[in-house]
């Protein structure tokens, strides 16, 4: 085993024998660094290490070891990695010096040696954990990434709770797959190189995995049978049912949406977060209410039931509350609000106490850029006291010259500015002493001699400064030397006497506090507030909360009001007696008005659509926004709003109970009800009213929450102005229903149809524009001679019936290809309500396995293409291209659309101070892997560039083929790049052109939104005039992007990228489990055929009721799709 060195444990060493005059000599001479390079310097100190006696090396190599680790610790890595040189010296097997030697090269950025380090700790001790993970980051800063996944991969085997070899092995795992996507692009010919040959064992495992895919192919087929019972949504449920407590398929699936809904959850906090009707009300209730608490005699005791980031409970902590507890259901925004909380508490106790804090290293850097920050707003001699008292810190705590010799350099500026020439000479002389060859020190004093009219020294100067500069060239340098030579030895000079009034530095070191009493106040005021990690209607007193509560804020609700759980959080608390009778509660109560409507099937142009009708239901509420030009088109108001609901939250109100009964609602208008649309309003005392009603129903003087409307379908019925309509109005706690009273429910149905995609289809401007274009290709065929249209993605036909219609005399023929069977039935419906079936084929297939002469007996006069989408071509429509045309189109067929062209910008997406408080740590949570469909809304983002195109897609020509793009993009403000925003403009013939663009009017706003890709590596600091290198690449279905950092780095100062984190490791690694948990399930399933029927009707009841299982309704939604989409 390989020999250690001696360790020094919380003690100093003592001092070995005495060394003779010789020995010390050469000892001397070994540690001296000045005038060798580093192999004769690591010579030097072996051959004195050999010459003395074994004591003084033991007692030597502790010292070092021990100096190397203190040097550590104050993040001089350069010293550090000297003396941890000395212990390897005599002891070169010492696997944990390696380490740590590791460590401080890794740190001054020489990845190599890093590398070399670690992998021969690992090597003299194959099972050391901490230097696998060093040999991991050595690797990453090599830009190693397949290499470094791996060893990270190792290091989480070995300890599967090491939380920051979870987040590398994420971080490395992305860049190795984002670096393997640019090789591809960037090689010409990688869709075309031929796999390398299977060797036997990779034959095997194929068949292997071919047979279980077949066995699972099967599995789901008899899965995708699934029928949702409409009675489920009557019916009231909980965990502890016997069809729950049965099942470990229920349980395990109901575990699994639970882990997707917490993925989730922290996005939802978010949004809510940025909500201001939300935030401006419930901050000024807390701050309104609260104060309040003490005075009047109450212990002032405060419950948050959520946290929105972190962001209530430092509003609720400031207004004064004795004890705040705040409860989040999920884990990742618990912990957010313990850190939001925590961070706060960090820098308002600095701003507080910013004279009275324990100066060290790191605070005399932070006291420079306060300094730095004073000398850009032009308060010098603020800047001066402050460099001043850096100095102090620095001369008392470290022997870091350099960073002496700046902040010396500094305080020089800063007095050249202030015209004391004399006071800039001893600073930039004593900088000069710290570093003789740092050039920013001989170039202040130049500045100094020049004003103070010594132009000789001056150009002694700066001739000193080209002699220390990079490659003997300096600008600034070379420019005054220029200016020098036309003047006189000797000038005026332009200097004035040293002040005697200015601002001096603290010398106040006694009233100073001790860390330990920082660390003691920030401890008292952080545990002020408790975050608890516990579902909102499972808190208990004596376990969870030890002080009745005297003041509630209920932010557990969501656009449909009891979704997450609201009643019976506030049962909860009053059967465990948390909640005081005479508590404060906010919001005290809700009301629930519900409205009547009819939503139309209009789909943008004259055709009949009511076929669409038949997939208007879904087993959860939808989620609405009345005021959006989509929703004010295709939904008609048929009844006058009416209150449905009244709930009362207060502490000495009974407990809410489920309830029912018969809502009689006015018509207005003739029409079909085919849902229900309900929003509630709850007042928040000082704060006022918030509601989530549309602007036509908006209560005087309400806050507008950005949360929507809920809709719920019901069976169609059709209504009269004038007459009344009556429902039953109906709530088991977690859910609010509406239907027809005494009418039984609709049997069993399937072909679910998700609200998005009804949206896409239903897109008035995008189906009107392509009407239109595809009319005027019609027309300009010959008025003799039958057309062939081929029509791809046809979802509910609406484009083949335009078509079909265009030309009435002539036998025009269209064959349609979905894949749906849905919509394929919808499509056919459709057809013939307008007496077109005749003329029309549709065909449930993939356009690609279209047969020639026996689906299409003629090529196609006309080729539209319906199968696109936020990023454009992540549907295939390239793909769709290549093997249709000139096979199953003539020579000069149309296609529609005709071409496409990319664009984009970079903005800046970041969370800053919100109510007082900083909320830059929410930033980590923005992020996400995949492209994230948004509608940019003024005020969400800064633009940072101009418009910049990227990729043009000729559909006439445009091939699956790779594309890649390396564009300076000039930036146009300062900010920081966080993201890319990018979107395309559709050429659909030469005249007709539609986009989803941001700035288009919104009446022209498509549905399909803009594209948001975080960029990685890290997010950069621009300046106005900088240029970033942007990489843009495509494959054919997949964009990528990426800020091309070694290019970067040559820009100098313009451009900066962040060190700190994107993401959340741990957030990101639960979204990357849950595929590998969806998979268990299956399998589990595939070895257990007979709960297929328990995992169904666990699928069927988590859709009608998430809520009481603890799961969000859009990932109920979504699992259920699964079941029910055919």
């Amino acid at each position: 085993m390989a020999q250690l060195a001696p360790k020094v444990k919380g003690r100093k060493p003592k001092a070995g024998p005495a060394l003779g005059e010789e020995f010390a000599e050469v000892l001397s001479d070994a540690i001296n660094p000045h005038g060798k390079t580093a192999e004769s310097y690591n010579e030097d100190i072996v051959d004195a290490f050999n010459q003395m006696p074994k004591e003084a090396i033991e007692n030597a190599a502790a010292l070092c070891r021990d100096m190397g680790n203190d040097a550590a610790k104050k993040e001089d890595w350069e010293t550090a990695a000297g003396h941890y040189t000395s212990v390897l010296a005599a002891y070169p097997h010492d696997h944990e010096v390696l380490c740590n030697r590791s460590l401080c090269y890794l740190h001054l950025k020489r990845g190599q040696e890093s590398l070399n380090d670690a992998a021969l700790a690992v090597n003299l001790k194959p099972k050391f954990t901490k230097g696998y993970y060093r040999l991991g980051c050595a690797l990453e800063e090599c830009k190693m990434w397949k290499e470094s996944a791996a060893i990270f991969a190792k290091v989480v085997e070995m300890e599967p709770n090491n939380v920051e070899a979870s987040g590398r092995l994420i971080k490395a795992r992305g860049m190795l797959e984002m670096v393997m996507n640019v090789e591809r692009v960037q090689d010409p010919n990688w869709m075309h190189k031929p796999a390398p040959e299977k060797t036997e064992l990779e034959k095997r495992t194929e068949e292997a995995q071919a047979l279980t895919e077949k066995e699972m192919g099967a599995l789901r087929e008899e899965l995708g049978q699934s029928m949702f019972d409409p009675e489920y949504l009557q019916a009231t449920m909980s965990v502890t049912d016997k069809w729950y407590a049965d099942s470990m398929m229920a349980k395990g699936l109901n575990a699994h949406l639970l882990a997707h809904s917490a993925v989730l959850a922290p996005r939802m906090e978010l949004t809510r977060m940025l909500d201001k009707g939300y935030c401006d009300s419930f901050c000024e209730a807390i701050r309104a209410h609260v104060p309040q608490l003490v005075p009047s005699g109450k212990s002032g005791v405060v419950l948050l039931l959520g946290s929105a980031m972190g962001l209530l409970p430092v509003v609720t902590m400031e207004a004064g509350a004795n004890q705040v507890y705040v409860c989040e259901p999920h884990g990742f925004c618990a912990k957010m609000a313990h850190a939001t909380v925590g961070r706060h508490t960090l820098i308002s106790f600095e701003r507080e106490n910013w004279s009275r804090l324990p100066m060290s290293i790191g605070m005399a850097e932070r006291t420079k850029q306060a300094g730095s920050a004073a000398f850009k707003m032009g308060k010098y001699d603020q800047a001066i006291a402050l460099y001043s008292e850096a100095l102090q810190a620095v001369d008392t705590l470290s022997e870091d010259g350099e960073l002496k010799a700046n902040l010396l350099c500094n305080r020089s500026l800063a007095y050249l500015k202030l015209k004391e020439g004399e006071s800039a000479l001893t600073d930039a002389k004593l900088a000069q002493k710290c570093m003789p060859e740092f050039a920013k020190a001989h170039y202040r004093a130049a500045q100094a001699y020049h004003g103070l009219g010594m132009v000789r020294e001056a150009t002694a100067a700066l001739q000193t400064v080209l002699k220390h500069s990079k490659g003997a060239k300096n600008d600034e340098a070379e420019k005054m030397l220029a200016e020098l030579k036309e003047q006189p030895a000797r000038i005026t000079s332009t200097m004035s006497a040293p002040s005697k009034n200015r601002l001096p530095a603290r010398q106040d070191k006694g009233q100073r506090l001790t860390v330990q009493e920082v660390n003691d106040t920030i401890e008292a005021r952080c545990n002020r507030v408790k975050a608890l990690h516990k579902p909102f209607a499972d808190l208990r007193m004596h376990h969870e909360i030890n002080h009745k509560i005297d003041c509630l804020y209920l932010s557990n609700f969501d656009f449909q009001l009891l979704g997450m759980g609201l009643i019976q959080s506030v049962n909860n608390l009053k059967q465990q007696e948390i909640l005081r009778k005479d508590a404060l509660v906010f919001p005290p109560a809700a009301r629930v008005w519900a409205m009547a409507v009819q939503v139309l099937t209009d789909t943008g142009v004259p055709v009949h659509m009511e076929a669409i009708e038949r997939v208007f239901w879904s087993p959860v509420n939808q989620n609405i926004y009345m005021d959006k030009p989509f929703y004010r088109r295709v939904i008609k108001p048929l009844t006058k709003p009416t209150i449905a609901f009244c709930f009362d939250f207060r502490g000495h109100t009974p407990l809410i109970k489920a309830d029912r009964f018969q809502l009689d609602l006015t018509v207005v208008d003739d029409g079909k009800v085919n849902a229900v649309v309900f929003w509630y309003e709850m007042p928040l005392g000082q704060a006022g009213t918030v509601t989530t009603a549309p602007t036509a129903a908006l209560p005087p003087g309400a806050r507008q929450l950005g949360l929507g409307q809920a809709m719920q379908w019901i069976p169609v019925q059709e209504v009269h102005q004038g007459q009344e309509l009556s429902l039953e109005a109906r709530h088991n706690k977690t859910s609010i229903f509406f239907g027809h009273p005494g009418r039984p429910a609709d049997p069993p149905r399937r072909g679910l149809v998700l609200g998005s995609q009804l949206r896409y289809s239903q897109d008035s401007h995008f189906n009107r524009t392509l009407a239109a274009a595809v009319r005027k290709a019609m027309f300009r065929l010959k008025p003799t001679e039958p057309a062939l249209v081929l029509h791809v993605n046809s979802g509910f036909g609406t484009q083949s019936i335009v078509a079909a219609q265009a030309r009435p005399s002539v036998s025009d023929f269209v064959v349609a290809c979905e894949k749906s069977a849905t919509l394929i039935g919808v499509a056919e419906r459709a057809a013939r309500d307008n007496s077109v079936s005749e003329r029309i084929c549709f065909l449930q297939k993939d356009c690609r396995n279209l047969k020639a002469h026996e689906d299409l007996k003629n090529k196609a006069d006309i080729l539209i293409l319906e199968c696109v989408d936020t990023p454009l071509i992540n549907e295939g429509i390239l793909h769709y291209l290549q093997h249709l045309r000139g096979s199953f189109t003539k020579e000069y067929a149309t296609i529609i659309p005709a071409a496409a062209v990319m664009k984009g910008m970079l903005v800046q997406m970041r969370n800053g101070e919100i109510h007082g408080v900083d909320m830059t740590m929410s930033d980590a949570y923005r992020w996400s892997k995949e492209v994230f469909p948004v509608h940019l809304q003024e005020g969400e983002y800064i633009q940072l560039t101009e418009v910049f195109d990227m990729f043009v897609f000729d559909f006439g020509s445009s091939a699956v083929e790779q594309q890649i793009e390396h564009l300076d993009v000039v930036i146009a403000k300062d900010g920081i790049v966080s993201a890319i925003v990018f979107w395309f403009d559709l050429i659909l013939d030469e005249e007709i052109i539609v986009s989803t663009s941001p700035f288009v009017p919104e009446s022209q706003q498509l549905s399909f939104g803009q594209g948001l890709v975080y960029l990685q590596p890290a997010e950069t600091r621009v300046k106005r005039g900088a240029t970033v290198p942007l990489l843009a690449a495509h494959n054919s279905v997949e964009m990528a992007f990426t800020i091309e950092e070694d290019k970067m780095t040559r820009k100098g100062s313009d451009c900066e990228t962040l060190s700190h984190t994107r993401f959340d490791p741990r957030w990101e690694g639960a979204r990357a489990n849950l595929d590998d948990q969806w998979k268990k399930i299956m399998q589990s399933l595939g070895y257990n055929p007979k709960e297929c029927h328990y995992l169904q009707e666990a699928v069927m009841r988590f859709a009608a009721q998430p809520a009481a299982f603890g799961v969000d309704s859009g990932v109920a939604e979504r699992c259920s799709l699964t079941f029910l989409a055919e």
